[in-house]
């Protein structure tokens, strides 16, 4: 089983191997049992060259007729000449879990993985393998809306919510405003949506209401114009009596 973890910027899959699933290639040695047959090692082939991070393992030792035994943790990247990175003490009548520090692993290459036993056999292996497959120098991959660039190597974050990784960047800041003409709209799920139409917030002055209904409207040369005519009949009035 294959899963995807992140080691800081770092992009890695996990892997779990086990004798019982007679996933080493001693396995077919072995036909009464799938993990013991007086085997002095257990060998795990990965499919390609890979960089380890982190190794977590359960070991059992052989025989039983003893206390324990010496098993060596051991890498190689063509199967033939092995690096060993540990020698653990091993018991034979139970199972240990040993956790491989990580700076053991640095800077590592691998594609078999083997347990061996100098003095003894192994009768049972397990184990969770932290990796990241090498890449090519300059090239990107996206991993969602992330993009990622091989850099020394390594699988680098270089972007989070890369448009070239289909990342589509909302529109405006949730609850912002702005006006088109005299309409009002707001930032809504990233998205510019009309709230108000003719809005007073966007500089718009509604009409002047009509007059009142039953009073004409009159206009001030009407006025100046009675004020005139009133005026010459009291000089007419008046001023012919006298």
């Amino acid at each position: 089983m294959v899963k995807v973890l992140f080691f800081g910027d770092r992009m890695a899959n996990t892997v779990k191997f086990s004798c019982e699933n007679r996933q080493h290639k001693e396995a077919n040695k072995c036909p009464d049992h799938p993990c013991w047959c007086w085997l002095s090692h257990h060998t795990y082939e990965f499919s390609q060259e890979i960089i380890p991070l982190t190794l977590a393992v359960w070991l059992q030792a052989g025989p039983r007729e003893k206390d324990t035994r010496k098993i060596q943790i051991q890498l190689s990247r063509d199967g033939k000449s092995y690096e060993t990175i540990e020698t653990l003490t091993v018991p034979c009548k139970t199972k240990l879990y040993h956790f491989v520090r990580p700076d053991k692993l640095w800077n590592k290459r691998m594609k078999f993985l083997r347990f061996y036993s100098p003095d003894g056999w192994v009768d049972y292996s397990k184990g969770t393998l932290g990796y990241m497959i090498p890449c090519t120098e300059g090239e990107t991959k996206c991993v969602g809306y992330d993009l990622y660039k091989c850099i020394g190597g390594k699988w680098q974050l270089v972007e989070r919510n890369s448009e070239q990784c289909g990342y589509v960047p909302p529109e405006c800041i949730e609850g912002a405003t702005k006006c088109v003409g005299y309409d009002l709209y707001k930032c809504i799920g990233g998205k510019w949506q009309l709230v108000e139409r003719n809005s007073e917030q966007c500089g718009y002055q509604p009409p002047s209401p009509p007059p009142a209904p039953g009073i004409p409207e009159i206009p001030p040369w009407a006025v100046l114009v009675a004020a005139g005519v009133g005026l010459i009949g009291m000089y007419l009035i008046f001023g012919g009596k006298s």
